[in-house]
């Protein structure tokens, strides 16, 4: 793959969104939106990061969690050091074992979790004082990394037409994108953390990959390596 500029500044402008949003609510009220546009641009990223490797027969499973440890867990876990430390010193004890906790869960790619089932709603005032918070959408794409590579391994040792990894991935994100529906109205908390409610927005991205990737029958799927 070559590199391209313009999805770099798209996603900059995304991040750029959410920290204006964040800082001067009143500004950008609809800032928040440059998370989901972030899940669906690293989705698309991701997907074609890996077809195209898939399509040279060099893909592995190895080789693309290393990349992933070697590129977010020294920066995470300085974070979460530097963090919880801080949180020793400023917070009273039951915080700063709080913050923790959290921060083991940020490392385990499980913040989502911990943040849903112990701190609440994202806008709520509890948010506020989680100093950890901002780690959920990490969480949610480390969890989709964890899982897809396996769906399109699964896909090219059968060696599928060239329109059935489109529909598949397709079928996922509806599927996905319905389930968030329902779940806005009957658990909110759970819809916005969770990755079965959020993967329809990386699985778009995904299915623009697979649309865009050659997938011709004089291009099959190489063989790939475990």
């Amino acid at each position: 793959m070559k590199y391209s500029p313009p999805l770099d500044g798209i996603r900059a402008f995304a991040i750029l969104a959410v920290l204006v949003f964040h800082a001067f609510p009143g500004s950008l009220p609809g800032g928040f939106t440059g998370v989901d546009v972030f899940f669906v641009l690293s989705g698309y990223l991701i997907a074609s990061v890996i077809l195209f490797d898939l399509r040279e027969g060099r893909f592995t499973m190895r080789e693309f969690y290393l990349r992933r440890i070697q590129r977010l867990l020294p920066n995470a876990a300085t974070t979460v050091l530097v963090t919880v430390s801080l949180a020793a010193l400023l917070l009273v004890p039951s915080e700063a074992v709080k913050a923790a906790k959290n921060g083991v869960f940020a490392l385990l790619n499980l913040s989502n979790v911990y943040i849903w089932r112990n701190v609440g709603g994202y806008w709520g005032d509890s948010g506020e004082y989680a100093p950890f918070l901002h780690t959920w959408s990490l969480a949610v794409e480390e969890q989709f990394y964890l899982f897809f590579p396996a769906l399109l391994l699964l896909l090219a040792r059968r060696r599928p037409r060239a329109s059935a990894l489109p529909a598949a991935v397709g079928a996922l994100a509806a599927g996905s994108f319905a389930l968030s529906l329902w779940g806005m109205g009957q658990h909110p908390a759970a819809t916005f953390y969770l990755l079965p409610t959020r993967a329809w927005e990386p699985l778009l991205g995904a299915l623009l990959a697979a649309l865009r990737v050659p997938s011709s029958a004089a291009t099959p799927l190489s063989p790939f390596r475990p």
